[in-house]
């Protein structure tokens, strides 16, 4: 007899299918389609070629090779513009630890009705007179990276953030580098 988890299951593959043009055979070429294009594309790095990121990219455009293409380009893009965000992205490092443990992007446990997983912000929790607005974006790309990686729903049916606005001030805002305004 199965199981919720095997009909919670069932239900996100067939949606895969259904929204997203899923198909098993053809997922393992694609990814491996994607794989060889960020091979020969010299400015990509190692990190490139995980399947789960490809993954994660196809699916993000309905399977269509050159929009993965252009979306992996912009990624890596603003990877290079932005060194200050990616680089570095180590969770023992002690800036890192401090922002992960205010609790400023929080996963909650299970899924919405809908399947998505919920994160609950805390955006005001941060104190921009001591933490930069670099690994405060740097925290939240790795809890994001996590979630893609770890659960592969989360891939398929997104997420959703409901955030606590209180504490957040005009130097919260007046902090973030006039810069990121044309950031990726």
């Amino acid at each position: 007899m199965p199981g919720a988890e095997d009909s919670r299951r069932a239900e996100v593959e067939r949606l895969a299918h259904q929204e997203l043009g899923e198909d098993q055979a053809q997922r393992e070429r694609d990814v491996e389609a994607i794989r060889q294009w960020l091979k020969q594309t010299a400015s990509k790095d190692s990190d490139s070629t995980y399947r789960t990121t490809i993954l994660r990219y196809l699916r993000g455009c309905k399977y269509s090779l050159e929009k993965t293409k252009a979306k992996l380009d912009v990624y890596y893009s603003c990877k290079g513009d932005n060194p200050d965000m990616f680089q570095g992205r180590d969770p023992s490092d002690p800036k890192l630890r401090s922002i992960l443990k205010m609790g400023l992007m929080i996963p909650l446990p299970g899924y919405d009705p809908q399947g998505r997983k919920v994160i609950f912000g805390r955006l005001g929790a941060w104190d921009p007179t001591t933490q930069r607005p670099e690994d405060l974006f740097k925290a939240a790309g790795m809890v994001f990276d996590a979630l893609f990686l770890d659960d592969e729903q989360t891939t398929i049916m997104g997420i959703v953030q409901a955030n606590d606005m209180t504490g957040l001030t005009f130097s919260h805002v007046t902090s973030l580098p006039l810069s990121w305004s044309n950031a990726c």
